[in-house]
Order: structure tokens, then C-alpha cells, then sequence
């Protein structure tokens, strides 16, 4: 069964035919939502083979306890809770916040706040690159500096904005995978953009006061040893 056929299948039919004693019916479930896992748990860990590992483990989870999922909420939100929370426990383990970030599309829906007031919305393409150089240069050194600025967020911080603005989620969604509160979920991810802010702010001073060292030390140079 493939991808396209998979996601016709309405989940909770799927749950109650699987613990029925059908297992293909888990095969559908992981067909239908193991791109999103893994993608959620990408944009955490930053690592493409930890999130591979880490969304198989959210899966054995979520097969070994199915029955203990409520009806009441989407299984979505259920499996992706997994998910995170096996990928916080990996960072914990790992005892560092750092990461990586592949693909940074900081997009935002009508009414959503911007990931950090000033980044790139779209991704670098080739013809980008061949048609407006500058503008693609520009583009990549703002996204290096916002995987730099993200790589010391709080897990939790993380999962929001990941969430957020990269899943397209509203707070309403984000509370109940995460069980928070909505005021917490907002918290958070008003906390998280304004410490990528701020650490953005600082990562452009910094290379800015670097240009003006070495401009200085050009013109010194220049002086002391004149062409």
C-alpha cells in the first residue's frame, strides 16, 4: 500500500482495526504520518541518522502502547508527542542543546508571528543563485546565523518552534501534543524568538566589529608597507 493510498485511511478505523488484531493497519499508520515524525524530530536533533533512529523508537513506542491512546485527541498528536519527547530525551542524553538545522523556511500563515522579525522566508534555489548572487550569498549567511542563534535553545523552546513554524501548528495543537497550557505554548515560543533575536542581533555585531578589525588592520598594513 502506498503513501497516496495510506492517508485516505481515517486514523482512529485504523487503531481500532489494528488492536482488532489486524496488523497491516499499523503499516498504514506508520506509511501515513512517518514523514511528519520524522521531520519534527529532525528540526530537534538536528541529525538526519538520530532522527531516523529516534522516529523508529517513537514507533515501537507507539505500537507497544497503543491501547493506552484516547480517541478523544487525533492520533497525530499522539504519535508526534511520542516523537518529541523521545527526541528531548536524546538531547538530554546527549547533555547539550546544540544542533543543526537542515532546510530553514521560516514561513508564517496569516496572523502567525515571523520566526525572528528578519529572516529569509524562502529557500535558496539554483536559479536563485545564478540570477542574484548577492542576494543568495545574503540569504546563506543569514541562514547560517540563525543555525547558529537556534543551536542553544531549550528543548522545550525548540519543539514550539518547530511546531510552530515549521509544522504550521497553532498554539491550540501545539498545547495538546505537548500537554501545556495555550499561554504556555505561547510562552515559550515568544521567549524562544526573542532569544534567537537577540542571539542574531549579537552574531551580526559580532561580524561586523570583525570586518571593521580587519579593515583596520588593511589600512595599517597599507601604510606601513605602501605599494
Amino acid at each position: 500500500m502506498n503513501r497516496i493510498k495510506a492517508s485516505e485511511f481515517d486514523d482512529d478505523i485504523l487503531v481500532e482495526d489494528f488492536i482488532s488484531g489486524n496488523t497491516k493497519s499499523f503499516e498504514v499508520l506508520v506509511l501515513k504520518h512517518q514523514d511528519s515524525v520524522y521531520n519534527i524530530i529532525y528540526r530537534i536533533v538536528g541529525d538526519s541518522e538520530d532522527a531516523l533512529d529516534i522516529s523508529q523508537e517513537a514507533f515501537l513506542l507507539a505500537f507497544k502502547n497503543i491501547r493506552t491512546y484516547n480517541s478523544k485527541y487525533p492520533f497525530k498528536s499522539w504519535l508526534l508527542r511520542i516523537g518529541i519527547n523521545r527526541a528531548i530525551d536524546h538531547l538530554r542524553r546527549r547533555n547539550t542543546h546544540r544542533f543543526r538545522l537542515g532546510q530553514i523556511s521560516p514561513y508564517h500563515e496569516e496572523g502567525c508571528e515571523s520566526l525572528t522579525g528578519n529572516v529569509p522566508t524562502t529557500e535558496l534555489s539554483l536559479s536563485d543563485e545564478i540570477h542574484n548572487p548577492e542576494a543568495s550569498a545574503l540569504m546563506r549567511e543569514e541562514i547560517d546565523r540563525l543555525k547558529e542563534a537556534m543551536a542553544n535553545l531549550p528543548p522545550n523552546y525548540r519543539a514550539v518552534i518547530a511546531l510552530y513554524h515549521f509544522e504550521g501548528m497553532n498554539y491550540r495543537e501545539i498545547s495538546k501534543i505537548l500537554r501545556i497550557s495555550w499561554n504556555t505554548a505561547k510562552t515559550w515560543a515568544r521567549r524562544g524568538r526573542m532569544e534567537l533575536a537577540k542571539a542574531l542581533k549579537e552574531l551580526r555585531n559580532k561580524e561586523e566589529d570583525h570586518v571593521k578589525t580587519m579593515e583596520v588592520v588593511k589600512n595599517d598594513k597599507n601604510k606601513r608597507f605602501p605599494v
